[in-house]
């Protein structure tokens, strides 16, 4: 029997939550425990009918917005707005998410949107995987414009400056 970590932990609806319950109930038949880590847990009365006993968790999640953030130009703006903007919001996700693994005690680690989870995971000596769709994977190491269609001046600069600043606050 395995301990599972279910971690999801941007977007929001039904569709993070229903996709874990399919693969929690699916475990669960095979004997291995699993425990969601959910960012929206009050979503779970929706579906708590159609699952067997699945222990949740609140996901780790920054009430600091930051101020003064244009709109996000692409995945990499968007970690700016959910704690990657500055060192210390960052590091305090990254410490509550281990916490979180601590008591979870997992053997494996799924994730579904979860980058600060997956950052705070980085270094556990569990396998890990993403059941994600591939808004959640962007390709490569840098993350293409949300509005690939618009030429808009300076937007590689941008986009390369926020990337250097979220690279930089994740290595702290």
């Amino acid at each position: 029997m395995a301990n599972i970590g279910l971690i999801w932990e941007l977007g929001a609806d039904l569709g993070h939550i229903t996709r874990f319950a399919l693969v929690a109930d699916a475990l669960a038949k095979r004997g291995h425990q699993c425990v969601m880590v959910l960012r929206d847990t009050t979503r779970m009365q929706a579906i708590s009918s159609s699952l067997p006993s699945v222990p949740y968790l609140q996901a780790p999640i920054s009430h600091r917005r930051p101020t003064g953030l244009p709109p996000a130009l692409n995945f990499t703006e968007t970690l700016l707005s959910i704690g990657f903007s500055d060192a210390e919001t960052l590091t305090g996700l990254v410490s509550a998410w281990r916490n979180c693994f601590a008591q979870i005690r997992p053997d494996l680690l799924v994730f579904d949107h979860a980058p600060i989870a997956q950052l705070a995971a980085s270094d556990l000596p569990c396998a890990q995987a993403i059941l994600a769709n591939t808004f959640a994977i962007p390709p490569g190491d840098t993350f293409p414009s949300y509005r690939f269609w618009l030429d808009e001046p300076d937007t590689k600069k941008r986009m390369a400056t926020s990337y250097s600043h979220c690279l930089s606050n994740a290595k702290e």
